[in-house]
């Protein structure tokens, strides 16, 4: 079976659009009255709150995998050398 890769990414946005969901279903059914301006502002700010963290979570892999590329031609080299 093989393993999916970690996204939190997805989870970032998925969470705020579910919210975004419950609210307009809560909507529908008439038990709350957001303000318009709020459910139009609900799912935009979804998306950013999902590039952001996409933007973070490569940034954190990009610099993992220099140190450690580093890390091994710095162990070859030092093999190398004896």
């Amino acid at each position: 079976m093989n393993r999916q890769s970690f996204k939190p990414a997805g989870l970032l946005y998925g969470l705020p659009i579910t919210g975004a969901g419950v609210v307009y279903v809560l909507e529908g059914v008439g038990v709350v009255q957001p303000p318009t301006v709020v459910l139009l502002l609900l799912v935009p700010a979804a998306a950013a709150v999902g590039v952001l963290g996409n933007a973070m979570v490569g940034g954190v892999r990009a610099c993992g995998r220099r140190h450690s590329t580093r890390e091994v031609t710095d162990n070859v080299e030092r093999s190398s050398a004896r």
